[in-house]
């Protein structure tokens, strides 16, 4: 379905719209998400008639935190040269899955749609 817009030159379809703005891509850190963003949210809608938004999530500190209320530890593995990763089998997907798609993103969303940024 395409939704079409009413303005004073006419009526011009979203995807045209869209293409006339440049696409900024923001990678926003776990660590931020587990503190007070609101200066980004409202960052965000100050610019989003000039822009559009690409947000990318993190959320180590928030699976961190679900593992260790799950009675679980992650699997963490250190290279010769001092570099974290998380060893990620099946159990470890899902429990991504719920702190990401269960809890951080549905917290960004939720943000911003309360300050009239549809997200």
């Amino acid at each position: 379905m395409r939704r079409i817009y009413l303005t004073r030159k006419g009526i011009i379809d979203r995807r045209s719209r869209m293409m006339n703005k440049k696409t900024v891509v923001m990678k926003v850190g776990g660590a931020l998400v587990a503190q007070d963003y609101s200066n980004l949210i409202m960052d965000v809608k100050e610019l989003i008639d000039q822009y559009n938004f690409i947000i990318v999530h993190g959320g180590g500190p928030q699976i961190n935190k679900l593992y260790k209320e799950m009675g679980k530890s992650p699997k963490i593995y250190k290279t010769p040269k001092g570099f974290t990763t998380r060893h990620t089998d099946e159990e470890a997907i899902k429990m991504i899955k719920m702190a990401l798609a269960g809890y951080v993103n549905k917290s960004l969303v939720e943000s911003f749609q309360k300050v009239g940024v549809n997200a």
